[in-house]
């Protein structure tokens, strides 16, 4: 073994101690300035754009339309397999839309959301 090669265990207590301290970090960053909706918007729009095995475009199509506040969905050809457009009240609601709905959708590979902040 190379003596300069660093160990596994250095790695990993490494990347665990990031870890903590990112968190620990936006934690606090959270506690001083909330995150609310600035002045003016009254509701959120955002577009998630989601990828997923071109066979199953149609099974999460109909998943993503059981949800309801998700506003359209669409099939798209590329890279980005769908894109579902979402209305929401709050970010809280966004939040519990995009974590407890949508990435509970077993065939999702990935997601990409796109939130506007204009007055929607």
């Amino acid at each position: 073994m190379n003596a300069r090669a660093t160990p596994i265990a250095k790695i990993i207590c490494r990347c665990v101690t990031v870890t903590i301290h990112t968190h620990v970090f936006l934690n606090q960053f959270r506690e001083i300035h909330p995150i609310s909706l600035p002045k003016g918007v009254e509701r959120i729009l955002a577009y998630v754009l989601i990828s997923t095995e071109s066979r199953y475009m149609t099974d999460v199509l109909h998943e993503l339309s059981a949800i309801d506040s998700i506003q359209e969905a669409h099939k798209l050809y590329g890279a980005i397999n769908l894109i579902a457009v979402i209305k929401s009240d709050s970010l809280k609601q966004l939040k519990e839309t995009l974590t407890w709905k949508i990435r509970m959708i077993d065939k999702i590979r990935s997601s990409h959301t796109l939130i506007t902040m204009d007055g929607a």
